[in-house]
């Protein structure tokens, strides 16, 4: 399995691509589809998102919890959650994704406005996430309003900017006011969602060392076994399980874009033997690491 390319900091905070000069928006989309990656990996951001399942479900990890959101339905993640997604059964799956900071609708953090209508949904540990059921009259203009947006980008008609910033609007607005949208209750605190970036960073700074337990629970000032079993509960994944699947993705590139051999290869992403990484790899990704470059080549 192989992840979507996401341009990450070493905390793994992605970089907003805006589509924009002037303002902080960005509209993506993950087609599963013929693509050449199964999911998209744990990072988060500052800005808000806004997810649209086109065709096929989606699996959301979102901090600790998960969501299946199914076509049609959508999914809100707030401001600095650390969150994943991939599709369930068929790969033939794609959804939308429009992010925004929340600067963009008021500047000034100290206004009346803000703190009245922005602050309570982004400073809110306990709202994760928030599931967009095309059922619920208010979730619905919330999708249709993600449909505007895509619209807006892609006919650019003059001052589209402006309906552009109307539309934010009433979507945040829709947000706001919807008090009966199923909420993440779980209470995640800004603390365990802190531990868990700073988990992800160490391993992704990391990955290439003879990483111990101890180093990782160390950074995130847990015990050994504690650290094992929050890591678990957030991902649903062992510690040194995804472990090595980051330095099984991270070899990729090396095995097509570098004349080392698979032992070197091996060595540089952190595995102490070719043999256990030709196993874990085997595991991974459904085929040998000379299976694969043979394949990338043809």
């Amino acid at each position: 399995m192989k992840p979507k390319p996401i341009i990450l900091s070493s905390d793994r905070k992605e970089s907003l691509q805006t589509q924009l000069q002037d303002l902080p928006i960005a509209y993506y989309i993950s087609n599963f589809k013929d693509s050449n990656y199964d999911y998209v990996d744990w990072h988060w951001h500052d800005e808000v998102q806004y997810c649209l399942v086109v065709k096929g479900t989606i699996l959301f990890h979102v901090n600790q919890e998960t969501y299946e959101i199914e076509e049609g339905n959508g999914i809100f993640i707030n401001s600095r959650q650390i969150h994943c997604s991939k599709p369930i059964g068929s790969t033939n799956a794609l959804y939308h994704c429009f992010e925004f900071s929340p600067t963009l609708l008021f500047h000034d953090y100290n206004s009346s406005i803000y703190k009245s209508y922005v602050m309570p949904i982004v400073k809110d540990s306990q709202c994760s996430a928030i599931v967009l059921d095309q059922n619920r009259p208010r979730c619905l203009e919330i999708l249709n309003g993600i449909r505007s947006v895509r619209k807006l980008l892609d006919e650019s008609q003059p001052a589209f900017e402006l309906n552009l910033l109307v539309e934010i609007i009433k979507i945040w607005k829709n947000t706001f006011l919807s008090p009966n949208i199923q909420k993440n209750t779980s209470p995640v605190t800004t603390r365990e969602n802190e531990r868990l970036r700073t988990i992800f960073t160490i391993i992704q700074t990391q990955y290439s060392d003879d990483l111990t337990l101890e180093d990782i629970s160390k950074s995130a000032h847990l015990s050994r076994s504690e650290c094992s079993r929050f890591f678990h509960k957030c991902t649903g994944q062992g510690l040194f399980q995804y472990l090595n699947q980051y330095r099984i993705h991270k070899s990729l590139e090396l095995l097509i874009n570098s004349d080392l051999s698979i032992a070197d290869v091996a060595y540089s992403v952190g595995f102490a033997s070719q043999s256990y990484y030709t196993a874990c790899f085997k595991k991974e990704m459904h085929m040998t690491p000379k299976q694969y470059q043979k394949q990338y080549s043809i």
